[in-house]
């Protein structure tokens, strides 16, 4: 058992005085009729009067702050990720306009350069994609520590990353692809 020191409550400094009561049917008929009780006896003391769902939520508000906090930090952290991953996308067609306007001017049609840098952009994209999930998973039991409530495997959440990855290497590859289509090869070979 734990060590327990009962003090009386002129003598606890720094506590607040609690009364737990079981009841059956409404709470709030039995919160009046308690706080009648309290205050018969505490006098004009001031006195809050707490149900269990509402002890339990202030028990958890740190843990739901943290959560909050960590989701808005994931969410940053996707979006600068998402940016990031499209300008090295748009980087990496810029740095292939030469070798674009060469094969255009060998006779590749626009539907085959843009398959290729479709084709590139999807693989690279796949690639990190099937990276980011398995380290996810291998990191996912330090957060059952961290987080309360986060399973090993939610296929919620790795479905929703899976579909805005995609989205996102899908946007980037068009934005690519179409901007690629677009080199005039002699401009290129200059």
């Amino acid at each position: 058992p734990i060590p327990m020191l009962y003090l009386p409550s002129t003598q606890a400094v720094g506590t607040t005085p609690a009364v737990h009561v079981r009841f059956a049917g409404s709470s709030d008929a039995v919160r009046s009729g308690v706080g009648a009780k309290v205050l018969r006896v505490l006098g004009p003391t001031p006195f809050l009067l707490l149900t269990p769902a509402m002890e339990q939520d202030q028990f958890l508000i740190l843990l739901r702050m943290s959560g909050v906090l960590f989701c808005a930090s994931a969410a940053i952290a996707c979006l600068l990720a998402g940016l990031g991953a499209y300008a090295v996308v748009r980087f990496r067609g810029q740095q292939q306009e030469r070798e674009i306007g060469i094969r255009m001017a060998l006779g590749a049609t626009t539907n085959q350069i843009r398959l290729d840098v479709s084709r590139e952009v999807l693989v690279h994209g796949g690639t990190g994609l099937v990276a980011g999930l398995v380290g996810s998973a291998v990191l996912a039991q330090a957060m059952r520590a961290t987080i309360w409530g986060v399973s090993r495997f939610s296929p919620i959440v790795y479905g929703a990353v899976t579909v805005a990855v995609l989205l996102l290497m899908g946007a980037a590859s068009f934005a690519a692809s179409r901007r690629a289509s677009r080199v005039d090869p002699a401009s290129a070979l200059r």
